[in-house]
């Protein structure tokens, strides 16, 4: 179902020459595909809306024409999407927390902090094995102040060495 209307979607963006309806057209074949695959068709929404994407990166990209601007638009939309679901999440689990009896104790805080070291010592040992090959490909690593800050953290970034 999605799949033909990606295929419409491609062949109107190349009659087109404003970025603004190509992006409008992208969020109408995502958004409206769902939601016609799931509520009317009722069949997968999630899989429809795959479909569609995978039509439209296989054949769209040459018809879009402002491509990097409907990029950005997409780029906005999966941050503000993630930021949503993490503050949702955040406030299901705070109000969780907050009830009484809500049988997490002592006991479980401590699982959790066992938990929490053992993830550092596994980041630590990963670090620590792939350190030489890292070094060989250029990742600036530098033993005392990265490492420690990405074994804490769980960041990794791929800045290069500079020589």
């Amino acid at each position: 179902m999605n799949i033909r209307t990606a295929l419409v979607c491609v062949c109107v963006c190349q009659c087109l020459r404003d970025m603004s309806q190509e992006t409008v057209i992208t969020l109408a074949v995502a958004y409206l595909g769902f939601f016609v695959a799931d509520s009317v068709l009722k069949v997968s929404g999630v899989l429809a809306t795959v479909a569609a994407g995978i039509t439209l990166a296989l054949l769209g990209r040459s018809s879009i024409r402002g491509g990097a601007a409907v990029h950005q638009v997409w780029e906005t939309i999966e941050h503000v999407g993630y930021t949503l679901i993490f503050l949702l999440a955040g406030n299901i689990f705070g109000m969780v927390l907050a009830e009484p009896n809500n049988g997490v104790g002592l006991r479980e805080w401590g699982w959790l902090l066992l938990l929490w070291l053992a993830l550092l010592t596994i980041r630590g040992a990963v670090i620590a094995a792939f350190y030489p090959v890292l070094d060989v490909l250029g990742y600036g690593l530098h033993w005392k102040v990265h490492n420690t800050v990405r074994v804490k953290s769980g960041f990794f970034t791929n800045e290069k060495k500079q020589d």
